[in-house]
């Protein structure tokens, strides 16, 4: 099966990580199901794309190549935008099973949940317990936007955390804002711009840490939040169902957010969480003083989240692109799968 990557709507998503990423990954784990990459979409069978609704775009006049979108919504809404988009794919995948239900209401395509992954190898709990010394390290892994909560987390740091010292640090990695490539301390909060492999990632970041947190304002999956519960990191996360096919209740601590009207990058209007920072600061409080609690409910839970890889999402999406669209797949004898 010959597929063409139409990447061009990666730029029109906030800072387009998430979109990147499965798109890297799923080209990667649909190889070995059948699937090579041609340069142009005139030699493919199926056009890929993963972006938000509103930048998909057909590469062919006549509308007689199959084309796929790959997307996902953080809101209940979806914007006249975004269902123009998903009107004009054949066949749409979308991470969680809330996005799938969501998506559906708003279109006349099928929608199919594909779930994304993690590399089950390297994203693991450490190989010895997270030991309780201080200072007690609180990570956030995205990027530096309204979206992923960081306003709210720096509010909910300074007014309540600030003066713990070396009791209590905010380690905040990223690869955005700033054109920089190392770490930089500013009293009890750190700030890490390095581009790591995948297993520096997990050694150098997500094992190091106490915790994580995610004042998040919405998510169509949140894939570090994925990544810090397969390594077991305890996790206070906004309480929205973008996450919860592989972080069910109670293997978390939730924070309930207040909606608030915020625009999209495609400049629409939709409702989005707020968390207030006395709220976070608790559950936050919460988790420190419970953490033995908090760790082992993390670590039950991880097996779990572990099993959602991106070798799975990719025979999902295989199955949905080979079985919804009628196509025949070499890798199931010529049958079309259903």
């Amino acid at each position: 099966m010959r597929g063409y990557w139409h990447d061009r709507g990666i730029a029109h998503v906030g800072n387009g990580f998430g979109y990147a990423t499965m798109t890297t990954a799923l080209q990667l784990a649909l190889e070995p199901l059948g699937w090579t990459w041609v340069d142009s979409p005139a030699d493919a069978d199926v056009v890929w794309q993963a972006c938000q609704p509103s930048a998909m775009e057909r590469t062919d006049s006549g509308g007689t190549k199959p084309h796929v979108l790959i997307t996902m919504t953080e809101s209940d809404e979806v914007p006249p935008d975004y269902v123009a988009g998903l009107e004009r794919a054949d066949l749409i995948l979308t991470p969680s099973s809330w996005g799938r239900s969501t998506l559906m209401a708003a279109t006349s395509r099928p929608v199919t949940m594909i779930g994304c992954g993690v590399d089950a190898d390297v994203f693991k709990p450490p190989p010895v317990a997270r030991p309780r010394v201080l200072p007690f390290r609180w990570l956030w892994v995205g990027a530096p936007n309204f979206r992923k909560g960081l306003d709210t987390l720096l509010m909910t740091w300074n007014q309540y955390f600030v003066g713990y010292g070396d009791r209590m640090e905010l380690y905040l990695k990223t690869t955005h804002g700033k054109q920089r490539d190392g770490i930089e301390r500013e009293g009890n909060v750190i700030t890490d711009w390095r581009r790591l492999s995948t297993a520096d990632l997990v050694e150098r970041v997500y094992w190091p840490a106490h915790a994580f947190v995610m004042p998040t304002g919405g998510e169509g999956w949140a894939l570090s939040v994925h990544e810090a519960m397969a390594t077991a990191l305890p996790a206070v996360v906004t309480n929205v169902p973008g996450i919860r096919d592989y972080a069910p209740p109670g293997t978390f601590t939730s924070v309930k957010g207040r909606p608030v009207r915020t625009e999209t990058s495609s400049e629409s209007v939709v409702t989005s969480q707020w968390v207030d920072p006395p709220v976070l600061a608790e559950a936050m409080r919460l988790v420190m003083a419970r953490y033995p609690e908090a760790a082992a409910a993390a670590n039950a839970n991880a097996d779990n989240v572990r099993r959602w890889t991106w070798a799975r999402s990719a025979e999902r999406a295989h199955a949905a692109v080979t079985g919804r669209l009628g196509l025949v797949s070499e890798s199931a004898g010529g049958e079309a799968v259903a």
